[in-house]
């Protein structure tokens, strides 16, 4: 009789932890329906208009009047990432795309010359993604005028439509040959993608 006992106990305790985990899940979820929270401090507009500094490293860069990064994450549900490819570049000279990655909200291909990875190029939807939009609000630099980022010695990132980022990582391209990468993908197209 104790054998039931023991195993009732086991099934009544297995059950109370999945509601617990289960409860817990459907709460969190109820919460994101409520959309982001307010910002606590205001956007600042800064213009930088009057700024006459030519040390920019490159004629296709130039200061910008002011920023357009929205503060907090955009109430929206990313795109399906099979959406953002017709955005990528068009290849010719002898390279060659191959898409690797389709997913919500992202897409991703590598940059190939002569059979041999070059770059890696991805698309990523960043609504909803605070953290994502935050590293370009403080850009002093733009491509194309979009807000611009070096991430680490090997990537280059842009802030397109304040909701996707475009980015050209490889060790082996500098700076300048990213940004050519950057300028190929059909970045007005792709800002006006909702």
């Amino acid at each position: 009789m104790n054998a039931p006992s023991k195993a009732g106990r086991w099934l009544a305790g297995a059950v109370l932890t999945l509601l617990l985990v289960v409860g817990g899940c459907v709460a969190l979820n109820d919460r994101s329906d409520r959309g982001p929270a307010p910002s606590p401090t205001p956007t600042t507009v800064v213009d930088r208009s009057g700024d006459q500094s030519t040390d920019r490293g490159s004629d296709r860069r130039s200061p910008k009047p002011s920023p357009s990064v929205s503060p907090s994450p955009i109430d929206k549900k990313p795109v399906a990432g099979g959406k953002l490819n017709k955005y990528f570049p068009k290849t010719s000279d002898g390279y060659s795309l191959v898409f690797q990655q389709e997913k919500k909200g992202f897409a991703e291909a590598k940059l190939k010359k002569s059979g041999e990875e070059v770059a890696k190029l991805s698309i990523n939807d960043l609504a909803n993604n605070a953290s994502g939009l935050s590293k370009f609000q403080s850009s002093d630099d733009d491509i194309d005028g979009y807000p611009a980022v070096q991430v680490g010695k090997n990537q280059t990132a842009v802030l397109v439509g304040d909701r996707y980022q475009v980015k050209v990582q490889s060790t082996t391209l500098k700076p300048s040959d990213r940004e050519n990468w950057i300028e190929k993908f059909n970045l007005s197209g792709l800002a006006r993608l909702k």
